[in-house]
């Protein structure tokens, strides 16, 4: 019943708490050192006193021999029990940790891809705003000139005027150039009259 009790008990223990009960039920349990009554000694013991009561065929040292013994071994059997329910849920709680150790290391290997992916989405992101940025900056400058229409209105208009001014100065030199022979004329007919004179 015991024995049963412990099966069923949850245990939580660390390596270090398993490799200690279990040094010390061996000690307990296996080993011998004089001046030390281990469960084993007492369990021999007890059979041997059991074997000396049966040997005497007195009934009333043999129930007492015999109690003795059937506890002994239930005491021998239950420490048994317990270290083989201790490995068990060590075993159990070391397969829990190797499970739940997996699962953190795929979850760590998922997240190392996440962060490498927000990474690149984060300089995508930067390099997009950068190129918001600077056309936004082009879009600005562009925007404090005149557009390409207007421009080609005035080209055209100062084109014109060019030409305009340029006919104009053809014209007033035709003008001068006119002048000027009509003045040299005037001189040679002054200078022909002052001969006559």
């Amino acid at each position: 019943m015991a024995t049963a009790q412990a099966a069923n008990a949850p245990l939580i223990i660390t390596p270090e708490e398993e490799e200690a009960i279990r040094k010390r039920l061996i000690t307990q349990t296996a080993q011998t050192k004089k001046g030390v009554d281990y469960p084993i000694r007492r369990l021999v013991k007890s059979f041997f006193v059991l074997k000396a009561a049966v040997d005497g065929e007195d009934e009333g040292e043999i129930a007492e021999a015999r109690e003795k013994f059937l506890i002994e071994l239930d005491t021998y059997e239950f420490n048994m029990g317990r270290y083989s329910t201790v490995v068990a849920a060590n075993r159990e709680q070391q397969d829990t940790y190797d499970e739940e150790d997996d699962k953190s290391q795929v979850e760590c290997a998922d997240l190392k891809a996440q962060v490498a992916e927000l990474k690149i989405k984060l300089g995508d992101s930067a390099l997009e705003r950068q190129f918001r940025q600077r056309r936004e900056t082009v879009a600005r400058t562009c925007a404090e000139y005149p557009s390409r229409a207007t421009i080609d209105l005035e080209t055209e208009q100062l084109r014109q005027e060019i030409e305009r001014a340029s006919s104009k100065r053809d014209d007033l030199a035709n003008k001068v150039d006119f002048a000027k022979k009509q003045f040299a004329l005037l001189l040679r007919v002054a200078d022909g009259l002052k001969a006559d004179a």
